[in-house]
């Protein structure tokens, strides 16, 4: 967790760091069509029927 944290930080050791990642509306209205599209994607994988493939006992 100390890694993640440390990764999202910009500065330097004489000025100091700040935390600069913020998830929110500006990521979501940069990826907007991707998201959108997997989640598409993904509930039509779900809700597709299965196939049956005969090899059942």
């Amino acid at each position: 967790m100390a890694k993640a944290a440390v990764s999202t930080q910009t500065g330097n050791v004489i000025d100091g760091s700040a935390q600069t990642f913020a998830p929110g509306a500006d990521v979501l209205g940069q990826h907007s069509p991707q998201l959108l599209r997997s989640l598409l994607y993904g509930g039509a994988a779900t809700l597709a029927p299965a196939k049956e493939t005969g090899s059942r006992p």
